[in-house]
């Protein structure tokens, strides 16, 4: 791990709890995201998607920084363990119900394919499974995957296995959090270009797509994170540890 100091005049805060907002706002892209599907209406409502996109980039990224502050170091090893408590065991679950369903219910080739799609689900990669295949979400132009809905936890997933190291780098290198703000910046626009370009390109890439799908919005949600952050930037012991040694000690 990595050891920091908090900036003069931090006070150590403990971690957040209950949050209404944030589960009210949970509550209503659930209910946008079913309705979606149910009834056809409102139009747009798989919006409720990037709702929980925004969610987890606020939430992941002020856990990152309050640990930061309250401990004076992040531990990359305790927050993949604590995300493999949260996911596995349901993932797991449904997983293996999906497998042995599929063989009482289905024809070879469609057990196969299922085995195919869990294989992919298992690691956290439907995303780019589907968009290999040429899926349309909202047409069914193959039978549709019952493992389909891990898309949207592959690239959650994703997300926890590239940013949490990423912002473990820059408070190494930088004594202050303006580095992690421009980092956000610019990943913010370059997701945000790509978007673009692959939805008129490839709009099935643009649909699944981990950079083009997920982080525009999650990254809106890190900065809410950075921008309501009222402690002063946290200061790094030792500027001189740079990604390899950051990460190296980290784990």
């Amino acid at each position: 791990m990595v050891g920091l100091t908090r900036g003069r005049g931090a006070q150590s805060r403990q971690s957040p709890g209950f949050r209404a907002d944030i589960e009210g706002l949970r509550a209503v892209a659930v209910g946008l995201v079913i309705l979606d599907h149910l009834a056809g209406w409102p139009g747009g409502g798989f919006v409720g998607v990037d709702v929980f996109f925004v969610i987890s980039g606020f939430l992941i990224t002020g856990l990152l920084l309050d640990e930061t502050r309250r401990r004076g170091r992040l531990s990359i090893r305790g927050f993949y363990a604590r995300r493999a408590r949260r996911i596995l065991p349901a993932a797991l679950t449904v997983l293996v119900a999906v497998v042995v369903a599929a063989h009482f219910v289905f024809r070879a080739d469609r057990v196969r394919q299922t085995v195919s799609d869990v294989t992919w689900a298992l690691g956290f990669s439907e995303n780019i499974h589907q968009a290999r295949v040429g899926t349309d979400y909202f047409q069914a132009n193959r039978p549709p995957s019952l493992v389909q809905h891990f898309w949207s936890l592959a690239v959650e997933e994703q997300f926890y296995l590239i940013w949490p190291l990423l912002v473990l780098i820059v408070l190494a290198v930088a004594k202050r959090l303006t580095l992690l703000l421009g980092v956000i910046t610019a990943v913010t626009t370059a997701s945000f270009l790509l978007a673009l370009r692959q939805t008129g390109h490839n709009p099935t890439a643009a649909y699944f797509s981990s950079p083009a799908v997920a982080q525009v919005p999650r990254r809106c949600g890190e900065e809410l994170a950075r921008v309501l952050t009222r402690e002063r930037p946290i200061n790094v012991v030792n500027p001189e540890v740079y990604a390899s040694g950051a990460v190296r000690r980290a784990c």
